[in-house]
C-alpha cells in the first residue's frame, strides 16, 4: 500500500506544474499533503500544505490544511508560526475539523507567555469536545493550563476547579500531575491538612516515580516544619 501511495506522490508531483492540470490544482496538491501525512513524510507534506495555503487561500480545504500544517509547526516547536496559522479560528463564526487544533493554538500562547490567549483556546478546546462528546488524550493538560491561567490573574479558587476536572479526567502521570498540583496550592492557600492528605495519596496511590518522588519531598519538609513549630 505505501508502495502505492508513493506512486500516487510521484505521479501528482509530476502532474502539479503541467498546464492542462491546472484546474485541478487544489486538488493535486490536497493529494501530495494527504499521502505525505500517511507516510509520516513531514518535510514533503508541510512543503505541500504551505503551497497550498499560499495559492488557494479561499479555497474550501484551506482551512483543514492549516489546521494539519499548524500541528505541524506546533511538533517542530515554532510556536509564533502556530499562533499565526491558527489564531483565525477563534474569529467568531470559525469552525475547526479537528478540535485538537486549538489545543495547538492554547499550548503555543501558553509558550509564548500568553495567558489570556491560551485560556480561550484551550476554553475553545474543551467546549468543542463537549459539544461533539468525544475524549482527547490532551483533555487533562488542557485543565492544567487553564489553572495556570487563572492563577495568573489571581483566581485560585476558579484554578483549583480546573485541576479538580483535569483530575477526574486523568489517568497515570497526569493524574498524578493534577493531584499534585491540587495539594501545592491548597498548602499555598493555608489548607496544609488537605494538601497533607492528597501528598500523602499521591505517594501511596500514584503511579508516576517523579510526581510521587516530590510529593514524597513535599511531605517530608511538613514534617520538618511541624517539628521545629513544636520546638
Amino acid at each position: 500500500e505505501k508502495g502505492m501511495i508513493r506512486e500516487e506522490i510521484k505521479l501528482f508531483t509530476e502532474l502539479v506544474d503541467s498546464e492542462w492540470a491546472v484546474a485541478s490544482t487544489p486538488f493535486l496538491y490536497s493529494r501530495i499533503f494527504d499521502d505525505a501525512l500517511i507516510l509520516k513524510e513531514e518535510a514533503l507534506a508541510e512543503g505541500a500544505a504551505r503551497v497550498f495555503v499560499e495559492k488557494f487561500p479561499r479555497h474550501p480545504l484551506v482551512r483543514g490544511v492549516i489546521e494539519r500544517l499548524g500541528e505541524i509547526c506546533y511538533r517542530k516547536g515554532n510556536m509564533q508560526e502556530v499562533v499565526s496559522l491558527l489564531s483565525r479560528l477563534q474569529e467568531k463564526g470559525s469552525r475547526v475539523e479537528q478540535p485538537e487544533s486549538y489545543y495547538y493554538l492554547g499550548k503555543a500562547r501558553e509558550r509564548l507567555r500568553e495567558p489570556a490567549g491560551a485560556e480561550k483556546a484551550m476554553a475553545l478546546f474543551l467546549d468543542e469536545l463537549r459539544k461533539k462528546g468525544l475524549q482527547s488524550p490532551f483533555q487533562s493538560d488542557a485543565f492544567l493550563v487553564l489553572a495556570s491561567a487563572r492563577l495568573a490573574r489571581g483566581d485560585g479558587k476558579g484554578a483549583m476547579t480546573m485541576y479538580q476536572s483535569g483530575y477526574a479526567a486523568a489517568q497515570g502521570e497526569m493524574r498524578d500531575a493534577c493531584l499534585f498540583k491540587m495539594a501545592d496550592l491548597s498548602r499555598r492557600q493555608g489548607d496544609s491538612d488537605s494538601a497533607r492528605s492528597m501528598w500523602e495519596k499521591l505517594v501511596r496511590e500514584g503511579t508516576d516515580p517523579l510526581w510521587k518522588k516530590m510529593a514524597a519531598q513535599e511531605l517530608s519538609e511538613m514534617e520538618w516544619r511541624d517539628k521545629w513549630k513544636s520546638k
